[in-house]
């Protein structure tokens, strides 16, 4: 009887040691990462080219404004009381610079970037937090 219970005592103890041997064989015979989907692709695609529009719209805006700005007031009233439509469209000008000068996030060459990071399966959090449902149609 001791010896039933002493073998029944070990078969019981090796349980987790058996339990902590790797199931999966190593990664040398597996195939390579899966391809990218091609709609996440789309949607980063969506995105940035969607950023870069709106960014020219802003930019165009603003160009208009300094435009009418600049032509709304005779010459020889430049700074006079009451009129600073050349002192916005002044101001809307230096806007214009700094976004082409400071807003390059969604240029292409980013763009190239972001999708050689999904394509590598290390997409960035705030990128993956900016693509909502709507790039995904």
């Amino acid at each position: 009887m001791k010896p039933l219970l002493l073998l029944v005592g070990l078969l019981l103890a090796s349980g987790p040691a058996a339990a902590q041997t790797p199931l999966v064989p190593s990664h040398a015979g597996q195939p390579a990462a899966a391809p990218a989907s091609p709609d996440t692709l789309a949607a980063i695609h969506r995105l940035f080219a969607g950023r870069r529009q709106r960014r020219n719209l802003i930019a165009a805006g603003a160009a208009g404004a300094a435009l009418v700005g600049t032509a709304a007031t005779p010459p020889d009233r430049f700074l006079s009381t009451g009129d600073y439509a050349k002192l916005y469209g002044l101001g809307a000008a230096v806007i214009i610079i700094a976004d082409f000068l400071f807003g390059d996030d969604y240029s292409r060459k980013n763009e190239q970037r972001a999708v050689a990071s999904f394509e590598a399966h290390q997409l960035a959090k705030p990128l993956k937090r900016k693509l909502k449902a709507r790039y995904f149609r």
